[in-house]
Parts: C-alpha cells; sequence; structure tokens
C-alpha cells in the first residue's frame, strides 16, 4: 500500500474517531466516560481503542524512507499504540482517552499537513 493511501485512510479514522468521542458526554477527568451504562462505555471503549488500534498499524506501514523525511511524527509512539490499547488493560485501563485527547491532535494535524504539502490533499479538519 503507497504512503498516500495510508494517510488518507488514516485521517478517515481519525475524523470518525473524533466524531465518536463527540458523541459521548459525561467525560471525567481522564476524559473516561461517565455513564449509567457501564456496558455501553465499555463498546464505546473498545471501538475506539480499536480505531486507535488500526491509527497505528497504518502509520507505522509507511515507507522507511517516509519515516526518514517526517522524523517530526513520533514514530516509536505511533508503533506503540496498537500494544497500549490491545494489551495495556491487563495493568489497569487502557490508554484510550490519553491518546485521543493527547497524542491523536499532534497526529492529525501532521498527517493534515503531509497530505496538503506533499500530495495536494486539502482534508481539512472535518
Amino acid at each position: 500500500m503507497d504512503n498516500k493511501k495510508l494517510l488518507v485512510d488514516t485521517l478517515e479514522l481519525i475524523h470518525k474517531l473524533d466524531a465518536s468521542v463527540e458523541r459521548y458526554k459525561g467525560r471525567g477527568e481522564q476524559g473516561e466516560l461517565l455513564t449509567d451504562d457501564t456496558f455501553m462505555d465499555d463498546m464505546v471503549e473498545d471501538g475506539i481503542a480499536w480505531k486507535l488500534h488500526f491509527i497505528g498499524t497504518y502509520l507505522t506501514r509507511t515507507s522507511e524512507e517516509f519515516k526518514m523525511k517526517h522524523q517530526d511524527l513520533s514514530w516509536n509512539l505511533i508503533a506503540a499504540i496498537p500494544y497500549l490499547v490491545s494489551y495495556e488493560y491487563k495493568f489497569g485501563k487502557r490508554p484510550v482517552w490519553s491518546l485521543c485527547y493527547e497524542t491523536l491532535p499532534d497526529i492529525k494535524e501532521k498527517v493534515i499537513s503531509i497530505l496538503k504539502e506533499e500530495y495536494g490533499i486539502d482534508s481539512g479538519n472535518k
């Protein structure tokens, strides 16, 4: 898969994730859901975790040349995202919300910038 397609797919997932997160209100200090429906909270968090998993997976599939050119992206953290959301639950709550609120905005901004500068795609902020 080429880098452009991976970036476009990543940005599409980020936009979907943003929309999912915005749909749910009532968050705690760490952004976690605070509702009366624990089952629904878990389902929402699982859906967000999977989107994060695929965002990390897509970006790590970019070429080594691309990664060398864009060293401003935190490649080690990006590579760790699938692990963090899939396996860290053994040690407590998965870091889904911190990734959403602290890590993802920077990744999103950089992906948008790369798509615009290198591929002429003005994807904007949906």
